[in-house]
């Protein structure tokens, strides 16, 4: 019997192997289904559009999570304001267990459209008097809510469905004298959050119609040039290299990838008598390169290490010179102030001059101790911005009435200018602007022993708004401007200055600017005055789509 010569012969193993283990042959339909044997024109356009997709959508979440948080941190911030209006308002009420006045004062408080109830709490955590029954009578019950509160430190924050719960023990010196609770209404925020994740959609669909359509352009002008250099590529790595790599005129990645083939086809067929060689050189130069690699990593994980030590125990010295120099000074300062106000008993006159030195000597030094905070946290990132939108007009007004004071126990002559040309309202930092404004005003003031200190407002094109302050006080050397803004660091640093201070307050004002995308700048002349120009983004609100 003749063979077939186009058999193939295996061996006895191989044919029992492909008899026995062969797979059945995978339909048509599956492997149509795997990506991994598409050819690259719809696999780029794939991946493009996904990664489009994915990235829309990635941002999407992340905006509405950072939208969130934003609204959180407001709706507790503006419930920590609102107990402290209650708790500045309620303190003689409080300690006279007054429920007829504290009741009353609830229902002022659901004046606000945001609030939905108010408690007050006796010492021991009883209900005193609640906005929803200003008449209650005084209860023997202790209130579970009340007695958290009465022995938490701090503020109490707790989220409900729908509301957001805070509330906080009231001090008297260091006896508690009974707490506050309030309730916000987390509606509006809720609202914000369904107009924001409708927003998403809608960007996301775009986004991907976008992608689609991107990603057909791509893949079309990348895979036609790229199937020339894969034929060509395909006859290298068979070992010929008689053919030139096609050439493409431009100056794109393609026709450099096209150029350093040709070269390397090049490179390669001179080089090929010498091929182990050449590989070994390179081999034991990138032998040296990893050993010097991995030593100057060791010695950057070093280093990094000892920065996290430093930064950690300075973060361990500032939590606990905050704990033991502003727990103790704030004591202080409320003792004083009860003494002050005949709390304690009757003083004399000496006796009432003594402790208002002691008091401004206390809130002197509590100011120099937040500041050094304030200096540190910014340093290492720890301050976050809590932007919204503001009356331009009635906060340089506020400003105006809380500086004015100064001014005029000096006999300055003291003026607020706005620009009719800045918006209504504008985004920002407000806190921190008006951490930046004063501490320029209260700077200008000190260094002015006579004429004026003018404060201005205005606008500078459409992306920049300025806030300037300037005074006819003694100047600043033309040497002293380079480190003006340094930390610690005063024009007169002699232990027998004239003017006091850490010199601190235009190293804040300077990094603060910063944070929030802007920058200062300072003009001065000896015996002529000075002028501090602090420029910020030019932010307005937005209204929503379809708001």
């Amino acid at each position: 019997m003749s063979e077939d010569p186009n058999r193939v012969l295996l061996p006895r193993h191989a044919e029992e192997t492909s008899v026995k283990g062969a797979a059945r042959p995978t339909p048509p339909f599956l492997r149509r289904l795997d990506w991994r044997r598409w050819p690259l024109f719809p696999r780029l356009t794939l991946i493009v559009t996904l990664a489009v997709v994915v990235t829309a959508s990635s941002l999407t979440l992340l905006s509405m999570e950072r939208e969130r948080a934003t609204f959180q941190a407001e709706l507790e911030q503006q419930a920590l304001s609102l107990l402290g209006t209650l708790g500045a308002a309620s303190g003689n009420s409080l300690y006279s267990l007054d429920s007829h006045e504290l009741g009353l004062l609830a229902e002022r408080a659901l004046r606000d459209e945001k609030v939905n109830a108010v408690r007050f709490y006796d010492p021991q955590g009883r209900i005193l008097a609640t906005s929803n029954q200003p008449r209650l009578e005084r209860n023997l019950a202790t209130n579970p809510l009340g007695e958290t509160l009465i022995n938490t430190e701090g503020t109490f924050l707790a989220w409900h469905d729908g509301y957001l719960t805070a509330g906080e023990a009231q001090l008297a010196g260091r006896e508690v004298i009974g707490a506050i609770s309030i309730d916000i209404s987390t509606t509006q925020s809720e609202k914000k959050m369904i107009a924001l994740r409708n927003q998403g959609l809608l960007a996301g669909g775009l986004s991907a119609v976008v992608g689609v359509f991107l990603a057909l352009i791509l893949a079309r002008t990348f895979t036609q040039p790229i199937v020339g250099l894969i034929t060509s590529t395909e006859r290298i790595a068979q070992g010929d290299l008689s053919e030139p790599i096609p050439f493409y005129a431009g100056d794109d990645e393609l026709s450099v990838l096209a150029n350093s083939l040709e070269r390397m086809r090049r490179d390669l067929k001179e080089m090929y008598g010498n091929l182990e060689q050449e590989v070994a050189a390179r081999t034991e130069e990138l032998s040296r390169a990893n050993h010097l690699l991995r030593e100057t990593n060791s010695d950057l994980i070093e280093a990094r290490e000892k920065a996290d030590e430093a930064n950690r125990l300075k973060s361990q010295f500032l939590a606990t010179m905050s704990h033991e120099l502003r727990t103790p000074l704030n004591a202080i300062n409320g003792f004083t102030q009860i003494m002050l106000a005949g709390m304690a008993g009757e003083v004399n006159d000496r006796q009432h001059t003594n402790l208002e030195r002691t008091l401004a000597n206390g809130l002197h030094l509590l100011t120099l101790i937040n500041d050094i905070l304030d200096l540190s946290k910014i340093e290492t990132g720890n301050v976050s911005l809590i932007k919204k939108s503001m009356s331009v007009r009635q906060w340089l007004h506020g400003v105006e009435v809380e500086t004015q004071s100064l001014a005029i126990q000096k006999g300055l002559e003291y003026r607020v200018m706005l620009d009719d040309r800045i918006p209504d309202s504008l985004v920002a930092d407000w806190g921190r602007v008006k951490q930046i404004i004063l501490n320029l005003i209260s700077n200008a003031i000190k260094f002015t022993e006579k004429g004026r200190v003018d404060v201005a407002v205005r606008r500078e094109g459409n992306e920049r708004w300025l806030i300037t302050v300037e005074d006819t006080g003694i100047g600043i050397p033309p040497h002293a401007l380079e480190y003006v803004f340094d930390e610690f660091r005063q024009v007169d640093g002699s232990s027998s200055r004239e003017h006091g201070g850490t010199g601190l307050g235009l190293a804040i004002v300077r990094k603060l600017a910063m944070l929030m995308g802007g920058q200062v700048r300072v003009e001065s002349t000896v015996g002529v005055g000075s002028t501090f120009t602090v420029m910020l983004p030019l932010v307005v609100e937005q209204p929503l789509i379809g708001a």
